[in-house]
């Protein structure tokens, strides 16, 4: 699911934040 790439604590975050929102609308 995830790259085998490090990412960053802050792209991570923002990432996820995303992916959240997304979910939160989508309802």
């Amino acid at each position: 699911m995830f790259p085998n790439t490090p990412l960053k604590s802050s792209e991570l975050g923002a990432y996820w934040h995303a992916i959240l929102h997304k979910v939160t609308y989508r309802k």
